[in-house]
């Protein structure tokens, strides 16, 4: 339980290093350096091996895939019985399917919070939601483009996202499920 709370932690704020990256968030904001600060004592020594491609941070989804896959090995090595071969290759499968529900986990967050921020109106709030609205605002624009304003001033975006998000998670949660076979359990 308590290797699972810490590393899952660990893998949401990596996953949001690499994503206020991508969006090019404001490095100065207080969240930014909370999580810059958090991840920057093992994402720095990984850069200097695997180099970034085309604004994506390589070294820290590397360090998300590998942090996912020896939690899952650690578990399983914890809860299995003596003599159960280790599956490897479920185990990667599995791994990177978490890793998906993970992003999954932190984009449905950051809509909620962006959607509640707008109703929200203080510096602190803005501050944060502005920079979680910048993260999810090409998501939304696209859902836009399909989705109109109700009365010009209800905007839906948000719902259809997280609507589209638990269809995904369900999914792959199936997919999961059909290649974990009886293994799954020990996940």
């Amino acid at each position: 339980f308590l290797l699972k709370s810490v590393v899952g932690f660990y893998l949401y704020v990596l996953l949001a290093r690499v994503w206020m990256q991508k969006s090019r968030v404001n490095y100065f904001n207080p969240l930014s350096q909370f999580v810059v600060k958090l991840t920057d004592p093992v994402v720095k020594p990984c850069r200097r091996v695997i180099p970034g491609f085309r604004g994506f941070d390589l070294a820290t989804i590397f360090l998300i895939l590998s942090l996912q896959f020896c939690l899952l090995i650690s578990v399983f090595a914890i809860q299995s019985p003596t003599g159960l071969s280790m599956p490897w290759l479920i185990v990667l499968l599995y791994s990177f399917g978490k890793d998906v529900l993970l992003l999954l986990n932190v984009l449905s967050f950051f809509v909620v919070i962006a959607a509640l921020s707008t109703w929200i109106q203080s510096r602190k709030v803005s501050m944060i939601g502005s920079m979680i609205g910048l993260m999810v605002q090409p998501i939304m624009t696209m859902v836009r483009r399909f989705v109109p304003r109700i009365g010009g001033a209800v905007d839906l975006s948000p719902l259809i996202v997280l609507l589209f998000i638990q269809v995904l998670r369900i999914i792959l949660w199936y997919v999961m499920g059909v290649i974990g076979g009886g293994y799954q359990n020990f996940f």
